[in-house]
């Protein structure tokens, strides 16, 4: 994903710095998908949040970029933490989402991410591993 990778250079975190500094924001965090990139983001010492995918199908957040964060007091916001409805309760096997819903055309990661939608497991195994 390197439109994701470019955006943690330094030159973005300059230019959040100089708005903060100017007082034209108070706070600034990033959204990523993946470890590493969030464990690049905190290494600028003026963020204040990282929202990463993290639900029950993705724990491995947990494992080592929850520690980091908190050594750094950055805070966290949990990305897809239903996994795209999966979680929910409310869909089946069966269910068929609209042909402009993410989680009919994107789930093989056409259009963006996989992880994106349904955390990137795909549709029917996440039901497997919800009925265990």
């Amino acid at each position: 994903m390197p439109a994701i990778r470019s955006l943690l250079q330094p030159i973005c975190f300059e230019a959040l710095e100089k708005l903060k500094d100017e007082k034209k924001i108070l706070n600034y965090g990033v959204s990523v998908e993946k470890i590493e990139e969030a464990l690049k983001a905190i290494e600028y010492p003026g963020l204040s949040t990282v929202q990463i995918i993290f639900n029950m199908f993705r724990h491995r957040p947990s494992e080592l970029f929850f520690k980091e964060a908190s050594k750094k007091n950055i805070g966290i916001i949990a990305r897809v933490p239903l996994a795209s409805g999966l979680l929910t309760g409310k869909f089946n096997p069966n269910t068929v989402f609209g042909k402009n819903d993410h989680r009919f055309f994107n789930r093989e990661g056409e259009v963006f991410s996989k992880g994106e939608t349904f955390s990137g497991v795909d549709y029917y195994k996440g039901f497997r591993l919800l009925m265990n």
